[in-house]
């Protein structure tokens, strides 16, 4: 009789371990997909917002999403790099849009960007968001087909 409530009790317990640790898998496959379906439709999205002007600030919610719930340290490394590589180009363009935007394009008299050793500006502000504006392009084309492969994973 004690043998067959010990047995039941163990039963339970160990159904109830598995349980859960299904229920966890789950749901971490269920956030992995979700976060991997917004990060392909963020970039297709600052692709089309690229597509329209130069100069409208690009997405990164799904990329904070990414970071904040840890599914950005379980891909591949090579796609981890690629996608920390794109999101700080998005952010230093953004950021240089601000400047752009509130007129620190001319500081001093002469232009903001790159300037050599003469002070003369060799490169300006606008130039330097053009540039990391085509550079983004190539990546966007280049990234979601990454992004699918991990999804179906």
């Amino acid at each position: 009789m004690y043998e067959e409530i010990i047995l039941g009790f163990f039963l339970g317990f160990f159904a109830f371990i598995g349980e859960d640790i299904l229920r966890r898998w789950l749901d971490e496959r269920s956030v992995r997909k979700r976060v991997l379906k917004n990060l392909i439709s963020e970039v297709r999205e600052n692709k089309r917002i690229q597509d329209v002007s130069t100069w409208v600030s690009l997405q990164k919610n799904a990329w904070d999403e990414a970071k904040s719930t840890g599914v950005v340290m379980d891909l591949r490394e090579d796609l981890r790099a690629r996608l920390i590589d794109l999101y700080a180009r998005i952010t230093e363009k953004n950021e240089l849009l601000v400047y752009h935007r509130i007129g620190i394009s001319e500081f001093q008299g002469r232009g903001l960007g790159i300037s050599d050793a003469t002070g003369n500006v060799v490169t300006p502000l606008t130039q330097i968001i053009g540039d990391l504006t085509t550079a983004l392009r190539t990546d966007f084309d280049s990234i979601v087909p990454l992004l699918e492969e991990a999804l179906d994973c």
